[in-house]
């Protein structure tokens, strides 16, 4: 075997043994690449579900904050109203004797900043809660006023 011969030899040798090497390393690369896009798709429903989760949890809860703040006591006010001596009243004055009961009403309910009533002759009683110091001088309210009557 002459020198030229091994030469091509181990030249083929090595070109066999590169080319299954690239192959190998490219398999493996592939391979690695699939688990990557597999895990990603499985992190990223995981992580969309458990977002569903959570924003249906916060909804549920903001919903049930809502009906316990303003729905269950506004109806409650509703029917005591409702019963109360305040819609038989026939005169600006019957109806501004209440007006120490209501103010009651809204130290209990905090969330309740306004009633109106309005009465089978066309009459209308508001009563709110003044908020604001800028909403007080916008109604000419007097100072230290906490609600507003209208009628």
């Amino acid at each position: 075997m002459s020198t030229r011969d091994v030469n091509r030899s181990v030249s083929r040798r090595f070109g066999m043994q590169g080319y299954l090497g690239g192959l190998t390393i490219a398999l493996m690369l592939l391979v690695g690449l699939l688990l990557a896009a597999i895990g990603y798709a499985a992190v990223n429903d995981f992580t969309k579900s458990a977002m569903r989760n959570v924003i249906k949890g916060v909804a549920d809860s903001v919903e049930n904050e809502i009906i316990y703040s303003f729905r269950y006591p506004a109806r409650a006010i509703t029917q005591t109203l409702s019963r109360s001596a305040v819609m038989e009243s026939r005169s600006l004055r019957e109806r501004m004797a209440s007006v120490p009961a209501l103010a009651a009403v809204f130290e209990d309910n905090p969330n309740i900043g306004g009633i109106y009533m309005a009465f089978n002759n066309g009459d209308f009683f508001s009563f709110r809660r003044i908020a604001m110091e800028a909403e007080r001088r916008g109604f000419g309210a007097p100072a230290g006023a906490v609600y507003r009557v209208r009628y």
